[in-house]
């Protein structure tokens, strides 16, 4: 789709020293261009009127416009091999996604953040949004028994202080050894978010269980609909 805004006129003299650019390219390229200052700037392009409603992609400079949800904001992936890793050996006990891994290696043991994700200037969550929406593929180890479980997933954002809500998958049959998990209201506020990836599930069959994280993908959106909002987090797009 293409948004385009003419002049109501537009004099020859303006093409006439550039003989080999006709009067209607360059009419259409001005509209292009007033209809992109418009737009990201939601101001009035020099000598005309507004007709335009403009997008505030920075939140702070009280320009009007609305935040735009930018889509993917942080993703990572290690195939097989996975992430992270850690044993879930106490039923019902939230434990980080690296507590297996090397003292070395951990992210959340040595002070640092799992997954440090930018968030556009705008969106700050509040009681009803925006979000961040969060993918997490996980693997996992029975240690040989099997059986149908309840596996659990949350996400800390360190930032803010906050928890996402938490997402049960019912393992409902023995055929199969990973599970995702969809995130829809992980809390995050305009910039750096430093988020932690916790897991648990209630060994109802087993006495532990290993997960091995091997993919996880966050994005910006509003609420559990996905729907951008705008700056004051109360109209959505």
């Amino acid at each position: 789709m293409s948004v385009q805004k003419w002049f109501a006129r537009l004099e020859t003299e303006l093409a006439a020293h550039q003989q080999w650019l006709d009067s209607d390219s360059l009419f259409r390229i001005f509209g292009f261009g007033n209809a992109l200052f418009e737009g990201l700037l939601d101001r009035f392009a020099p000598g005309s009127s507004q007709t335009i409603k403009g997008h505030d992609h920075a939140g702070y400079s009280n320009q009007g416009g609305r935040a735009l949800a930018r889509g993917t904001a942080y993703s990572a992936g290690a195939g097989n091999d996975g992430l992270f890793q850690c044993t879930i050996s106490v039923s019902n006990t939230w434990t980080v996604a690296d507590d297996d891994d090397n003292s070395d290696l951990q992210r959340s043991g040595n002070g640092l953040a799992m997954f440090k994700v930018y968030v556009s200037e705008g969106f700050t969550t509040g009681g009803s949004g925006p979000y961040l929406w969060g993918w997490v593929n996980v693997g996992f180890d029975v240690n040989g028994n099997n059986k149908t479980e309840d596996h659990q997933c949350r996400i800390y954002n360190a930032t803010t202080a906050s928890y996402s809500s938490e997402v049960t998958v019912q393992q409902t049959s023995t055929d199969f050894d990973q599970v995702r998990f969809s995130l829809i209201d992980i809390p995050m506020q305009p910039g750096w978010n430093d988020l932690k990836l916790e897991l648990t599930c209630n060994l109802n069959h087993v006495s532990a269980i290993t997960y091995c994280t091997t993919y996880v993908c966050f994005s910006e959106a509003a609420d559990s609909s996905g729907a951008s909002v705008s700056s004051s987090g109360s109209q959505v797009l």
